[in-house]
């Protein structure tokens, strides 16, 4: 069923290593996937921390590292410029947050730690935002359009990202 002449790529283990996120079927379907993946010629991992969680667990595949990139867009920029356009203010640390609210992405750490930052910081959030709704002067952004993306890093001061696990975390590449 699988050509021996062809690649697969992995991107992380999140099925095997955070279940409670994933339906039972789908896990089966994963690891199913992963064993069959030794017929391959190979399995493309995008970081050296997948590739090492995935040949602990599969030593018989044959593995290559290559990593994301990103585009000419994600460059730097004029901060207050870039606050400028997207209305945010000036006087402020601007922290910038990306990503959902599995468990693995520690968003609990997030907020219990933003909430004692005090006043002269705004929490700018891109993604799921239902646990960061109690956060007063928060701007919480479900989708934001790719062109304009860019510009939310570099009107940040600071990206934070605390996940407990990431197989590459495009977010701090981007940054």
């Amino acid at each position: 069923r699988y050509n021996p002449n062809s690649y697969g790529t992995v991107h992380d283990l999140f099925p095997l290593t955070w279940p409670s996120s994933y339906a039972p079927h789908y896990r089966r379907f994963y690891r199913k996937e992963l064993e069959a993946a030794s017929l391959l010629k190979g399995v493309v991992v995008i970081s050296d921390y997948v590739k090492g969680e995935l040949s602990e667990l599969y030593p018989n595949l044959k593995l290559i590292r290559i990593h994301h990139w990103t585009g000419n867009e994600f460059r730097p920029r004029d901060r207050a410029l870039a606050r400028k356009k997207l209305g945010l203010p000036l006087d402020k640390k601007v922290v910038l947050s990306i990503g959902t609210e599995e468990p693995r992405k520690n968003v609990d750490a997030l907020i219990s730690a933003f909430k004692s930052l005090g006043e002269g910081f705004m929490l700018v959030r891109i993604g799921s935002s239902r646990k960061f709704r109690s956060l007063p002067g928060a701007a919480l952004l479900s989708d934001v359009p790719f062109d304009v993306l860019p510009l939310y890093y570099n009107a940040a001061d600071t990206l934070v990202a605390p996940s407990f696990d990431e197989g590459f975390d495009a977010p701090v590449m981007e940054a």
